[in-house]
């Protein structure tokens, strides 16, 4: 009995492989049963083998995935959000001075857009300034929320004792 081109012991015998790599490589069984699925079937068009992989890709690529993170927690792009995550979401000593300066910035920069809209619009500088630190506030909050939600679960391992803010 034939499948394509192939014998079908061989495309039984690929089939096998991709699986065990699928798994070995921490695919979701989901996926994998999808995958089959379509393999499976004769009449599967390139588009539902094209759809299938991209969804296999795109879980393996997601922050999410444990088995990615673990072969890359020696990368570039994670370390930096590690970093990243220590400067916004922890009380940590090393980044200290880092955090006031921001702050101190973040004041100044208030000041200064309530400063120049004040000037262009004809309002009270006073009346401003509460008005664009609030605004201001409140994106930077929800902004290190996000971020902070976000990589709470990925980096609390590696902090080590340091506490959230």
């Amino acid at each position: 009995m034939e499948k394509g081109f192939l014998p079908y012991e061989d495309y039984e015998l690929l089939k096998k492989n991709a699986i065990k790599n699928l798994t070995k490589i921490g695919v979701s069984p989901l996926y994998i049963t999808e995958w089959e699925d379509v393999y499976n079937d004769p009449k599967a068009t390139r588009d539902e083998f094209e759809g299938i992989e991209l969804r296999i890709l795109n879980g393996l690529l997601s922050y999410k995935n444990e088995y990615f993170l673990e072969v890359n927690r020696n990368n570039l792009y994670y370390s930096l959000q590690k970093e990243i995550y220590k400067v916004v979401c922890t009380d940590s000593k090393e980044y200290s001075d880092q955090r006031n300066a921001v702050k101190s910035y973040l004041e100044k920069g208030t000041i200064a857009i309530a400063t120049i809209l004040a000037s262009k619009f004809g309002i009270e500088t006073a009346m401003l300034t509460g008005l664009i630190s609030l605004v201001m506030v409140g994106i930077s909050k929800v902004g290190k929320n996000a971020w902070c939600n976000c990589y709470s679960v990925e980096f609390e391992e590696d902090n080590n004792g340091d506490q959230e803010k």
